[in-house]
C-alpha cells in the first residue's frame, strides 16, 4: 500500500510539474504579449502626440492663410482703386491734349497770319 502512494504521489508531482512547466510557458506569452503591448501604447501615444502637433500647426498655418486672404482681399482692392484713378488721370490727360491741341490750332488759325512761318512751325513742335 505505501508504495502504491508512492506512485500515486510520484505521478501526482509529474503532473504537477508538467502543470507548472504549462503555467511558466502561459506566463512567459502573457509577458511578451504585455510587452508588445506596452510597445504599442507607447507608439500609439507617440502617434497621438504627433497628431496633437500636427493639428496646432495646421490651425496656425490655416490663421495665416486666412491672413493672407485678408491681405490679399485688401491688395487687390487697393489696386482696383488705383487703376479707377490711373484710367481717371488718363482721361484727364487727353482730354487735356486735346484741349491743348484745339487751342493751338486756333492760335495758329487766328494768329498765322501775322506770325512768321519759322516762328509759327517752331511753337507747332514745342507743343
Amino acid at each position: 500500500a505505501l508504495e502504491a502512494r508512492a506512485a500515486e504521489t510520484e505521478k501526482k508531482i509529474e503532473e504537477l510539474t508538467l502543470k507548472i512547466d504549462d503555467l511558466e510557458k502561459i506566463n512567459d506569452e502573457q509577458k511578451v504579449k504585455m510587452s508588445k503591448t506596452e510597445r504599442q501604447n507607447k507608439e500609439k501615444d507617440a502617434l497621438e502626440a504627433r497628431a496633437a502637433e500636427t493639428e496646432k500647426k495646421i490651425e496656425e498655418l490655416t490663421l495665416k492663410i486666412d491672413d493672407l486672404e485678408k491681405i490679399n482681399d485688401e491688395q487687390k482692392v487697393k489696386m482696383s482703386k488705383t487703376e479707377r484713378a490711373l484710367q481717371a488721370a488718363e482721361e484727364e490727360l487727353m482730354k487735356a491734349k486735346f484741349e491743348a491741341t484745339s487751342r493751338n490750332k486756333e492760335l495758329l488759325e487766328v494768329h498765322g497770319a501775322w506770325l512768321p512761318p519759322w516762328l509759327a512751325d517752331h511753337v507747332f513742335r514745342l507743343e
